[in-house]
């Protein structure tokens, strides 16, 4: 690409005055499998500006190498999100004769929930967020996550970990997680909610929480 301008307004993505050499290997029929990390050839792309939904990634070049049905990313990308940022290392893709097998490690650093709610227009929440994912990984259509992600809200902290998302290009999406909370304050979650409304304090844990994404059944 040379200059090249790119928007897709559904997911948010607006991509500018991006060069550079892309790398590209792609064979169907899969009897040479991906290719191995020696054979990976270099390219690299710059851009004026990166975005995708919330995200915003700085101009940077971003060093990338491919091999036969692989692409790897090592150089860290760190995005801006709601005050905080997004970092992500070691990413790489395959396509095998099982279909998509993506990986990266990711943390999420001092993201302001208020911003980051307002931006996508969903339930307004107060506090903060972290999270070091560990090295995430989508394969025959799971995508997993061996960390943590840790919340304040809600006067409280909410730790989750097991996360994991089944079927998430399809109607039955699901998330899956367990959940443990300390110093939850009923009064200002029931508020958030708009369920009523309760008094006190809640400590306690969830485990293999199931939360339907899409509209199947």
């Amino acid at each position: 690409p040379d200059g090249l301008g790119l928007t897709w307004p559904a997911a948010g993505l607006s991509l500018e005055k991006a060069s550079g050499v892309l790398p590209f290997a792609f064979a169907s029929d899969f009897t040479g499998g991906a290719g191995e990390p020696a054979d990976l050839q270099p390219g690299s792309l710059t851009f004026a500006r990166l975005a995708v939904g919330p995200l915003v990634l700085d101009p940077a070049p971003i060093r990338l190498q491919a091999a036969l049905n692989r692409l790897v990313i090592r150089h860290p990308l760190v995005f801006r999100v709601a005050g905080g940022r997004l970092e992500i290392q070691d990413a790489a893709a395959a396509y095998t004769l099982k279909g998509a097998d993506m990986s990266a490690r990711i943390r999420i650093l001092e993201v302001d929930l208020q911003q980051l709610t307002q931006t996508l227009g969903v339930l307004p929440l107060m506090g903060r967020l972290n999270a070091d994912l560990g090295k995430i990984r989508y394969v025959d259509g799971v995508l997993s996550a061996p960390g943590t992600m840790d919340i304040s809200a809600f006067g409280g902290d909410l730790s989750i970990r097991g996360m994991r998302l089944e079927a998430p290009l399809t109607p039955y999406a699901s998330f899956f997680a367990d959940i443990d909370f300390t110093a939850l304050d009923l009064f200002q979650l029931t508020r958030t909610l708009a369920v009523g409304e309760m008094n006190g304090i809640a400590d306690g844990h969830i485990r293999e929480q199931r939360m339907p994404l899409g509209n199947g059944q």
